[in-house]
């Protein structure tokens, strides 16, 4: 008890000093907590279940580019899953919900039959406050590629009918703040072009193997009871999808076991400057 009342005394002057950080914390904290009861009160209290990766594709073979190996870019697994989706549809439309410097959709774009890109406007992302280093990168692979439709606007106020198409497979990368998912998740669903269309969300969860509970709890709010149906996260991703079929439904205690091994080349493709 000595011990606790010792660490609480130390533990004043510290949050004296850093008001402002300690009032976020217990933010973040409750964010969380809101979101891991609403997750449980969907009816999910182990979070997803999840898709093993070699499920949906038992020979699991693809070559990236454009990879910077940089914060804010998407893991190489979870480039190659959404690329490998796109090459299911031979004749896949493609729509991603937050670009940024565009390296998951120039390695989709090859594969499809139309791509298109929403995402934050420089001005948008100026008015938001992002830094300047991050502006002057926005659609850095995107830029002066045709096949690529580029929209520069907040897909909270964006009319998306005003696409004038459906789509076959659309990923999901922008708001993580459980409203912004919320928003995306209702969009997504209502531009599924039909049943075998599939949607990818990123960054859901912290880490290949937790729940990243704000976007989980997103997902599923901004998803109907029959939609919740067939949601999962992938296996070796941070990704959750949603995909209709009949495939197992996987839940682990601890640790994942290895069971699968892939090969990695990595090769120097070119410098670049700004």
């Amino acid at each position: 008890m000595k011990r606790k009342i010792r660490a609480l005394l130390n533990f004043i002057p510290v949050i004296i000093r850093n008001p402002l950080k300690f009032i976020n914390a217990v933010t973040m904290y409750v964010k969380y907590e809101v979101a891991a009861q609403k997750i449980v009160k969907y009816g999910f209290p182990r979070g997803l279940p999840f898709i093993d990766l070699l499920t949906l594709f038992p020979n699991f073979d693809v070559k990236l580019k454009n990879l910077t190996f940089l914060d804010l870019a998407s893991p190489n697994m979870d480039i190659a899953l959404v690329k490998l989706l796109a090459q299911r549809n031979q004749h896949c439309d493609y729509l991603e919900i937050g670009s940024l410097r565009g390296e998951t959709i120039v390695n989709v774009s090859a594969d499809v039959n139309s791509v298109t890109s929403l995402s934050l406007s420089p001005l948008e992302m100026q008015e938001m406050g992002f830094h300047k280093s991050m502006i002057e990168q926005d659609a850095l692979f995107i830029k002066g590629n045709n096949a690529i439709k580029h929209i520069g606007h907040n897909s909270l106020t964006f009319d998306f009918a005003s696409l004038g198409r459906k789509f076959d497979l659309i990923f999901v990368d922008g708001d993580h703040s459980f409203d912004g998912v919320v928003s995306d998740t209702k969009n997504a669903f209502k531009m599924l072009k039909d049943d075998s269309s599939v949607i990818v969300w990123h960054d859901g969860g912290n880490n290949t193997e937790d729940t990243r509970h704000e976007v989980v709890a997103g997902i599923l709010e901004g998803a109907t009871e029959e939609q919740r149906k067939n949601i999962y996260r992938v296996t070796n991703t941070l990704c959750a999808i949603y995909i209709k079929g009949d495939y197992e439904k996987l839940f682990f205690d601890g640790f994942q076991k290895p069971t699968k091994l892939f090969t990695a080349e990595i090769k120097l493709e070119k410098t670049i400057c700004l």
